[in-house]
């Protein structure tokens, strides 16, 4: 398996956004990958005489360009689908409870894949992704293949039951705060981020 995933591959005979310093279009162009790193780039001609021995993927009609950056996510909001539509957001339709506070690990951890597959599915290979108990499933999408930024939310805003979210908030607590923190920085959350 490792060597297919080694394996030198070209992708050729398509249009190659660059997003280098000259914002550098190239087309009938082609890009050489080995493992994870792109090593040549230029035009499918040039390319494919420099990388013989090398899979060749036609890439014809489709474009090459890095991947774009998610840098606010919630993917676990995908439980809200049908809802946020009909009632808009903030949503004026009152949950007795979060969802996504009532919802199991394992069903945490199948809608942050949900989206982790839409955000590929969109071309973001990098996600940030902001809320709280991330650890339900941040192993699951360290795994996934895609690089991740974990922002988990940690608060002093004391709110009421039917608080909107845009709302302001007016009291704060030292105890919210510090039990945020607490769980944020503890042992076992270090080492799952590190």
């Amino acid at each position: 398996m490792s060597e297919t995933i080694n394996a030198l591959k070209v992708i050729s005979n398509t249009t190659i956004v660059t997003c280098n310093t000259e914002r550098e279009i190239i087309y009938d162009g082609a890009i050489a990958i080995q493992g994870s790193r792109v090593i040549d780039i230029g035009s499918t001609q040039n390319v494919l005489s420099r990388n013989q021995d090398s899979v060749v993927i036609d890439g014809n009609g489709k474009a090459v360009f890095p991947g774009l950056v998610n840098c606010h996510a919630h993917l676990t909001a995908n439980l809200f689908r049908g809802i946020t539509e009909d009632f808009g957001f903030p949503t004026s339709f009152r949950f007795p409870e979060d969802p996504r506070e009532i919802i199991t690990n394992e069903q945490a951890t199948v809608m942050a894949l949900l989206g982790a597959i839409e955000s590929v599915r969109s071309g973001c290979t990098t996600v940030v992704e902001i809320a709280s108990g991330i650890e339900r499933y941040a192993l699951d999408l360290k795994r996934f293949g895609t690089r991740w930024i974990f922002a988990e939310n940690t608060a002093d805003g004391v709110v009421a039951p039917d608080y909107r979210p845009g709302e302001p908030v007016f009291d704060y607590s030292d105890h919210l705060r510090d039990t945020s923190l607490e769980r944020f920085i503890s042992k076992d959350s270090i080492t799952l981020w590190s």
